[in-house]
């Protein structure tokens, strides 16, 4: 269950791989958001 155990399926995401995921998030919804508000506007 340890680093050196050599297998990481078992281990828990590193905080930069959270961080990671979190900033993709994030910015994937502010894209979309963003391009809600430009299709609005165009009215398509």
């Amino acid at each position: 269950m340890g680093i050196l155990s050599g297998n990481s399926k078992d281990e828990p995401m590193h905080y930069r791989e959270v961080f990671g995921a979190w900033s993709y998030l994030l910015s994937v919804n502010g894209l979309i958001a963003g391009y809600q508000v430009l299709a609005n506007q165009t009215g398509g």
